[in-house]
């Protein structure tokens, strides 16, 4: 590490030159790197040199690759002031986001939590604690619809175009009329300033579930499961049926059956008694790879399948974890497991998200058993990791 001989060298210096005892730099810079970041706020206090190794920008990114990413564990209106709480492995809480009256979170993607209020979407930046806001207004094909519409819903999914490196939002508008339930989709460029408006994009062959847990965006694309008509029976209505659009570009790709519609022996789409019951099914990244979690056979194992080769279609189930699932509650979200990461001993982090509570817990596929790591009291409605390390945090509250 070039970078962090030519730090160590300079603060040893610096505090000979005030005559400041201090240890060997190389050592100090070595042990600081092996302390939590919430303890590393009281060695600020130590003297000015320990104050300008914290603060370096390659001390920075040193810690940061030697630590874990962070869990953000985003929350409903119903909890409380909070947007979202920022931890660590260990269920500490090193952040708390505050959110404004009537906002909640939607989604956590690229160090960035996605918020709205209905139909309007703010992004907050959880590095610099800067908060971008998304105009409200429809594209004017679609504000034309909206005389004809007592409900529009809207959800959004947040991404970087793998080109250009570009910031994106997709806004899928659910329009409702008498007669008539559909989507609409929207896209717009985070850096186009204030003349920045959304876009109208075509819409996929099938309308996309809206669902929590139902939509995932990994390296610029966004993956969202299909809504399909029960009285359909063709192969195409498997409810783990999946489509995609490129945040490059800004299209949709060919829609990708599931993993248990294409590999399991004795899925039948046609007998009704066997079917793919969408409540059962979820969406998550682990590593950068999709991973579709079903709850099987409304038992108390999550198989997770991975998805290897899309082109191919190819499918293979690396995990099944035993957790135990509440009781359904009546009107209330339904449980589902939420994988995060796969830890360097190949551990797997993930969390149970249910109507009351979030459990963080980690799975060893070497005894098949899970620990516990922390209770998290709140309706939990977005879930995602922080990258950026706990040093690189916003300062404050939010």
């Amino acid at each position: 590490m070039a970078a962090s001989s030519s730090l160590r060298s300079g603060t040893g210096s610096s505090s000979q030159e005030r005559g400041i005892p201090l240890p060997n730099a190389d050592a100090l810079f070595e042990i600081l790197l092996r302390v939590p970041a919430k303890d590393l706020g009281r060695c600020h206090a130590v003297c000015r040199p320990w104050r300008c190794i914290l603060t370096d920008p390659h001390f920075v990114a040193a810690h940061k690759a030697r630590h874990d990413p962070l869990i953000v564990v985003g929350y409903c209106p119903s909890s409380e002031n909070t947007l979202c709480d920022i931890m660590d492995l260990s269920g500490r809480v090193l952040k708390q986001v505050h959110r404004t009256a009537g906002w909640y979170a939607t989604s956590v993607h690229l160090d960035f939590i996605c918020s709205s209020n209905s139909r309007t979407f703010r992004l907050h930046n959880l590095s610099t604690g800067v908060v971008y806001n998304l105009p409200e207004e429809l594209t004017e094909e679609h504000a034309a619809e909206e005389r004809n519409t007592y409900r529009f819903f809207a959800a959004a999914a947040f991404g970087q175009a793998r080109s250009t490196g570009q910031y994106k939002v997709l806004r899928v508008l659910v329009r409702e009329t008498s007669a008539y339930t559909g989507n609409f989709f929207e896209i717009i460029t985070l850096g186009g300033g204030s003349h920045a408006r959304w876009r109208a994009k075509e819409s996929p062959p099938f309308s996309v579930c809206l669902d929590m847990w139902k939509t995932v965006v990994i390296d610029g694309i966004a993956y969202y499961f299909c809504c399909v008509d029960p009285a359909v029976r063709e192969e195409e209505a498997a409810s783990d049926r999946i489509a995609s659009f490129d945040l490059d570009r800004e299209e949709w790709r060919p829609t990708l059956r599931g993993p248990l519609s294409s590999s399991s022996v004795d899925y039948a789409p046609y007998r009704p008694f066997h079917r793919i019951y969408p409540f059962d099914l979820s969406m998550s990244t682990i590593n950068g790879s999709l991973v579709v979690v079903h709850r099987a056979d409304r038992s108390s194992l999550a198989d997770l399948w991975f998805l290897m080769d899309f082109e191919r279609g190819l499918w293979v189930k690396q995990h099944s974890i035993r957790v135990q699932f509440s009781d359904p509650v009546p009107y209330g979200l339904q449980e589902t497991v939420r994988p995060l990461l796969v830890l360097s001993d190949g551990r797997i982090v993930f969390v149970q998200a249910g109507d009351k509570r979030v459990l963080l817990r980690i799975y060893d596929p070497r005894t098949n058993t899970y620990s516990d790591v922390a209770e998290i009291m709140g309706r939990c409605c977005a879930v995602g990791l922080y990258t950026g390390g706990a040093l690189g945090l916003a300062n404050g509250t939010g």
